[in-house]
């Protein structure tokens, strides 16, 4: 049970190392520090823990894990392409577990380890991004139909990954998404004739009002409509503060970090905040370089161990869901 700050402080007055600590002191003066540091001792006390799991993480080490499986992922999805069109077979239940792999990308069984090549060619897209790039990459790997384009459904649309273009234009594997999506149509001929038997497809619903999106963009424009002008002047006032706050934090973590470097980083020409960012990117791509191959050969070593990385069971999956879906239609058919 943690103490709280009284009683830490009636701990230091009866505590006889204090106490002989203090003796020469004014008594006064000596019960004002007891107190003072009472309040000290609960802040590191409730925090430390905290700080030193923080202070023990290689944040960069961290950073070269995340990014090693991007190769991860744009090899499964090429794998995703072929086997939507027929070209391979994969030990898959249907296209919908690709999204689980997605999420577990370091135990996928379907797809062979990086080649050097492939993470040279990583480490060339992260040197040639802009230094918001790693911070801003995408949640989702495997949705194939978000990466199709919109209008036509063939090719890539404007969701495809930077990082799957840059894989592309290397490795001459462009005509992937490219390739017809059989499996796919075929699912959906399937889950079809489920929806319309649970009465999905049988009424057309009545068009419905927009959401609301709650948003700064949506707020500012129900102050200018509905409130007076100082209202809206305080909003943007507000918002610009807290959009500088969040600048302002970042800095504060790069310039720690700046600190802890044995050499001094150089600062590319540049405006201000922009040329700090710019510098902490190159900095951290300088690491990556070392560290990406580290994690390449520590995953292999683990392989060959026979070492597996956690993850949850496959059991009662959204894709097992999907497959009583599909089954239900090959049966309505005859197919089943």
């Amino acid at each position: 049970m943690k103490k709280t700050e009284k009683e830490i402080f009636e701990e230091l007055k009866a505590n006889p190392k204090a106490i002989a600590f203090l003796s020469p002191y004014d008594e006064k003066d000596a019960e004002s520090f007891l107190k003072s540091f009472a309040h000290e001792k609960h802040f590191l006390l409730k925090n430390g823990e905290t700080w030193r799991k923080l202070e023990d993480r290689d944040v960069y080490r961290d950073t070269a894990e995340d990014l090693y499986w991007l190769i991860g992922q744009k090899k499964l999805f090429n794998l995703q392409c072929q086997w939507r069109a027929g070209q391979i077979s994969l030990p898959v239940i249907n296209s919908w577990e690709f999204l689980y792999w997605e999420q577990h990308i370091n135990s996928c069984p379907y797809m062979d380890d990086a080649t050097p090549e492939e993470i040279d060619v990583l480490i060339k897209y992260l040197e040639s991004a802009p230094y918001y790039e790693i911070d801003n990459l995408p949640n989702e790997w495997q949705h194939y139909d978000e990466f199709k384009d919109e209008e036509t459904g063939i090719g890539a649309g404007d969701f495809y990954p930077d990082w799957y273009h840059f894989y592309d234009n290397h490795f001459g594997t462009q005509n992937l998404i490219l390739l017809p999506d059989i499996k796919g149509e075929e699912e959906e001929k399937y889950r079809a004739i489920w929806r319309n038997r649970n009465g999905y497809d049988r009424e057309i619903p009545p068009p419905r009002k927009p959401f609301i999106d709650h948003g700064q963009e949506f707020t500012e424009k129900f102050i200018r409509e509905v409130e007076d002008y100082q209202l809206l002047d305080y909003f943007r006032i507000y918002n610009s503060r807290n959009e500088n706050e969040y600048e302002r934090e970042q800095l504060w973590d790069i310039i720690d970090r700046f600190f802890k470097e044995p050499e001094p980083v150089p600062i590319p020409a540049g405006r201000f905040p922009d040329a700090i960012f710019q510098a902490d990117h190159l900095l951290t791509v300088k690491y990556l370089k070392v560290l990406i191959p580290d994690v390449h050969q520590n995953h292999l070593e683990r392989k060959s161990m026979g070492i597996t990385y956690e993850r949850r069971s496959f059991k009662d999956d959204t894709a097992h869901f999907v497959q009583s879906q599909i089954d239900f239609g090959k049966k309505q058919l005859g197919e089943l």
